[in-house]
């Protein structure tokens, strides 16, 4: 609210599973899960967190790979 927009809310899958949050919480998800694309906010995500491991020659360390749908 501070910034005038609605913020987008990210989910573990242990949090969704205990509070169910995708479905209370009218915002923009955000998921996280290795590789697989995740289904369990059970509605469709606007960002997902692929893997916080990948190398590759951009950076010395590992990258976050981000998909962000359109």
């Amino acid at each position: 609210m501070h910034a005038g927009k609605p913020a987008i809310l990210m989910l573990s899958r242990g949090i969704e599973s205990r509070y169910h949050l995708a479905a209370v919480i009218d915002r923009n998800i955000w998921v996280r899960q290795d590789y697989i694309e995740p289904g369990y906010a059970g509605r469709p995500f606007v960002m997902w967190t692929a893997t916080d491991r990948y190398h590759g020659k951009a950076a010395p360390g590992p990258l976050r790979w981000v998909v962000v749908q359109p």
